[in-house]
């Protein structure tokens, strides 16, 4: 050791060395072990450069002591002292990033520090990003945004383990907002190659559908990306609402969200913004394996398994395997075209064994509509390519499947060509 300082309690402190040994612990009794906590450590006079210290109120974190002028504090994993101003601690990041070395901590608000560990991740090339199997809360009001509380970004894992959720802090299960979500869908490649997985996503407590705005996840521009494994639960609207996505896949999910009002839910909302549909439509999206569990829905609302909206321009997108009960509407229902939006298009659907149950009469299995009533363009607004087949459907309808094409009273509806077997 080159200049180590022994400590009376049995740590060595200060290593010059320190690529080759940091904080080695000398376990000369149990009390040498204690982790401090992070306030004890700020505003400890004794600090000097190299020294590391294990920090107890953030999951055990090692945190290195810097020159506070090599580095730029955001409270998370750069930490300004106050008992020597002129250092920092710097979390030691290793093969995994944990949200709680982060400051992220169940039943509080976690914003901050979910976001700050993506940052990290993103910059660093996306280490994988854990934490504990508790509750974190968030916020849009946090966050300073309505688009979403955390955002996504490029080359990050979010893989929380099973039985971690987070959800809507108490006081703002009222405000419009996104759990998770990227940008505005103004171009492809807002965020790239991505992974959310393994946890539970919700609003919280049923809530009685304040919220008009913001799914649980909103993904707008994001390109090579990939859901999985999630677990999505109340929610006043979407469960995945995707803009302008490119090649991604959303498979292996439960949907079990209880449906209490605000606009009618959708486990899965494909939709693009009018201004940029026809230059960035969805493309090459892959939705199978997901599941849904019986549920009730309360306050006359009811909800589709699937809705391509207003504004939708898509192509490529497949749909199989997915095994849904108790959807209370369509389970595919798209509608292209209204009075102020233009080139809205299907071009390639394919909808094939999924298993759907309905409990009580709806009006139709299926709802595709091209619905033009200003500036129709039978080369931008159609419908083709469509293959629905090889489905199990259970339940009542009062139309069964419905080719509805309503175009400001016209009959040249562009191109629409379905394949239906069922």
């Amino acid at each position: 050791l080159d200049d180590a300082e022994i400590t009376p309690n049995g740590d060595a402190d200060e290593v010059n060395n320190s690529d080759r040994l940091n904080a080695l612990k000398i376990s000369a009794n149990k009390a040498a072990q204690t982790p401090l906590t992070l306030a004890s450590v700020v505003s400890d006079i004794k600090l000097k450069i190299n020294m590391a210290r294990i920090i107890s109120d953030r999951a055990n974190g090692v945190f290195d002591v810097v020159l506070l002028s090599s580095v730029t504090p955001n409270g998370y994993n750069i930490i300004a002292c106050t008992g020597v101003p002129t250092l920092a601690l710097v979390l030691r990041i290793g093969m995994i990033i944990d949200i709680r070395k982060f400051g992220a901590k169940h039943l509080t608000n976690s914003t901050l520090a979910v976001q700050a560990a993506i940052d990290e991740s993103s910059s660093l090339g996306g280490i994988p990003i854990s934490g504990g199997a508790e509750t974190y809360y968030v916020s849009n009001t946090t966050s300073g945004t309505t688009e979403h509380a955390i955002e996504m970004k490029s080359n990050v894992w979010l893989n929380l383990p099973s039985g971690a959720e987070i959800t809507k802090s108490p006081a703002e299960r009222a405000v419009n907002g996104s759990i998770i979500g990227i940008g505005v869908a103004t171009s492809y490649g807002g965020a790239t190659n991505f992974k959310i997985s393994g946890f539970k996503l919700s609003d919280g407590d049923v809530n009685k559908g304040a919220r008009t705005i913001g799914s649980l996840i909103t993904l707008n521009s994001g390109t090579d990306f990939e859901i999985s494994g999630m677990e999505f639960g109340n929610s006043d609207f979407h469960d995945i609402d995707i803009r302008a996505c490119k090649n991604g896949k959303i498979w292996g999910n439960s949907h079990n969200s209880l449906v209490v009002g605000g606009s009618a839910p959708y486990q899965f909302d494909v939709v693009t913004n009018a201004t940029d549909s026809a230059l960035f439509p969805n493309d090459n999206i892959q939705i199978y394996q997901n599941t849904r569990g019986k549920h009730s829905a309360l306050d006359g609302y009811y909800e589709r398994s699937f809705e391509f909206a207003h504004g939708c321009t898509s192509k490529g997108i497949k749909i199989f395997n997915n095994n849904f009960d108790e959807t209370n509407n369509s389970l595919l229902s798209s509608v292209v075209g209204n009075a102020t939006e233009r080139d809205e298009k299907i071009d390639g659907l394919e909808v094939y064994f999924n298993t759907f149950r309905i409990d009580g009469v709806v009006p139709n299995w299926v709802n595709l509509t091209i619905n033009e009533t200003n500036d129709f363009d039978a080369s931008t607004n159609y419908m083709k390519g469509i293959n629905i087949h090889h489905n199990k459907l259970y339940g009542k309808t009062s139309q069964g499947m419905q080719l509805s094409m309503v175009v400001g009273g016209m009959t040249n509806f562009g191109q629409f060509d379905a394949q239906i077997h069922d």
